[in-house]
């Protein structure tokens, strides 16, 4: 923030923002001791939080912790973007949000998932948005913040719930054990045996509460480290792929692509530029 809005954000404790990222445009990587929600209005945008990359598109709605680790960047997509971002200080969390707050973090992550909202509800809220910048007083621009965050918060809720929270308890637990390297690499005869279940329970149960079989989960898993990998150090790639559990080349390169939408190669060369 420029000196006049860091002014005009600390009196009201709420600011306002548009933002446009063009095709060659990054955001540095950083953190701040404030909340801040951002809306993704028009394009596409790469996002880098918590040590975790995500693609995200028109209609998805994020809240960023204090203390969140983030950034917006190019990786693949090279589309313009254009966002709206509301920052607040904490003090403005009441007693209901707060509530709402921990339902949705029960894990005490200070991380919320991304997902894309029904576009009626998130139409709405950028409605909101936009009254809250057009508001003239301070109490109108802090009852429009706290509409904003209870209608994005209870559906968060029931998203979650609706499609996660209702998994059992041994799945959730197997997953979680799958998130190990010891485990992912070894692939799917180590999930089955966290699991304690058969392949063909196991697979029925996940496709039913995530909507993915075990392979997908697992590949997803390798994945997620070999493109840490390709950042962090400067092995050669095809041992980081066999590192990660991966036996065939041609296979790995297909799925990454398709995640990713370019080669290892220039992944690496791209996100070492960046956060390097």
């Amino acid at each position: 923030m420029n000196r006049l809005l860091l002014e005009s954000f600390t009196k009201d404790r709420i600011y306002y923002g548009e933002t446009l990222i063009k095709n060659e445009g990054n955001v540095t990587l950083h953190t701040h001791t404030f909340f801040e929600i951002f809306f993704i209005i028009e394009g596409e945008i790469d996002y880098f939080i918590n040590d975790k990359y995500i693609h995200l598109k028109t209609g998805t709605i994020q809240l960023v912790f204090p203390h969140n680790k983030h950034a917006f960047f190019r990786k693949h997509t090279f589309k313009t973007a254009r966002i709206i971002n509301i920052a607040f200080v904490s003090e403005l969390i009441g007693e209901d949000i707060h509530y709402l707050l921990s339902e949705a973090d029960r894990d005490s992550k200070k991380e919320l998932e991304v997902f894309k909202f029904d576009s009626n509800l998130f139409n709405l809220l950028v409605k909101r948005s936009l009254q809250l910048k057009n508001a003239i007083s301070i109490r109108e621009k802090e009852l429009m913040l706290f509409n904003i965050l209870m209608n994005y918060l209870i559906e968060y809720i029931h998203v979650n719930n609706s499609h996660i929270n209702a998994a059992p308890l041994w799945l959730k637990n197997a997953m979680e054990e799958m998130q190990k390297e010891e485990h992912f690499k070894t692939g799917l005869r180590s999930f089955i045996k966290l699991s304690s279940k058969s392949q063909e329970h196991l697979t029925r149960m996940l496709k039913q509460h995530y909507g993915y079989t075990p392979t997908k989960y697992i590949n997803d898993l390798r994945l997620e480290y070999v493109s840490e990998k390709l950042i962090s150090t400067d092995l050669q790639i095809s041992v980081i792929i066999y590192d990660s559990g991966f036996n065939n080349i041609a296979y790995f390169e297909t799925l990454f692509k398709e995640k990713y939408h370019v080669t290892p190669r220039r992944y690496r060369q791209l996100n070492q530029k960046l956060f390097k």
